[in-house]
């Protein structure tokens, strides 16, 4: 596939019920802030909605709107165990509420402190414009490990991935087949039970990472196929570290 037309990645980090409070997850929210800009210059600053002014992870500001949200879901009255959630943007977007803004622009959002519903997962998410569209160096490979490396030490999920679509999709309906596997893969405790006798397919490469294991194919990303991401996760299923799936 040309570089030019490799569909948009994100990294999602993903985990079941876990009650934070408020002060728990604004913290965890301002240190992913500050972790990302370590991964590329295009992740330093974000900005929420149409304010003029980029966020201060730090501010009375972002308690506020975490805890109207969570008033907002649940329609003036949260329950205990609701979760809170936020979403930024990493350009200024003044037009916030007309239209989709800048096609190359970042998304961040978060959703965590659920532990009241069991469907529901709270995650961290960074989607990414298309590569042709991104700044450049954004979707260099050491720059997204960066990243999904501290999505997972701070929130430490069940497992975290860089995929997109075309890789996702050929794992399997993610609702009925997870965790899938990307470019970049996080497994948690959870999932690394075996891990140290699954057959990896040939050039994929692994390290201890945040309590659980970091996997990643060495490759740029327009060179990962979909039967590369089917392989490793069958590798993985047969060392008893993921479920096979149901469908």
């Amino acid at each position: 596939m040309g570089h030019s037309e490799l569909p948009f990645f994100y990294l999602g980090a993903y985990w079941g019920m876990r009650e934070q409070t408020l002060d728990d997850v604004a913290g965890d929210i301002s240190a992913t802030v500050r972790a990302l800009g370590e991964a590329h210059p295009a992740l330093r600053s974000w900005w929420w909605e149409d304010r003029a002014a980029p966020v201060d992870p730090d501010s009375q500001w972002l308690r506020d709107e975490l805890e109207a949200a969570r008033r907002r879901d649940g329609d003036g009255e949260p329950s205990a165990g609701d979760g809170y959630s936020v979403s930024f943007h990493n350009e200024p977007f003044p037009d916030y509420h007309s239209g989709p803004g800048s096609e190359t622009k970042v998304k961040l959002s978060f959703f965590a402190g659920e532990s009241g519903t069991p469907r529901l997962s709270n995650n961290c998410v960074l989607t990414l414009p298309a590569p042709k569209r991104a700044p450049q160096g954004l979707y260099d490979l050491q720059s997204l490990k960066l990243a999904l490396h501290w999505m997972a030490d701070i929130w430490r999920p069940d497992h975290a991935l860089c995929v997109n679509t075309p890789l996702a999709d050929a794992q399997g309906d993610w609702m009925k087949v997870s965790p899938q596997v990307g470019w970049i893969t996080y497994l948690g405790p959870k999932y690394t039970d075996g891990i140290e006798r699954a057959e990896l397919p040939h050039g994929v490469q692994a390290a201890a990472r945040a309590d659980g294991a970091l996997l990643w194919f060495p490759l740029p990303a327009a060179d990962v196929a979909p039967r590369m991401v089917v392989d490793l996760r069958e590798a993985l299923v047969a060392a008893g570290c993921l479920p096979a799936g149901n469908g």
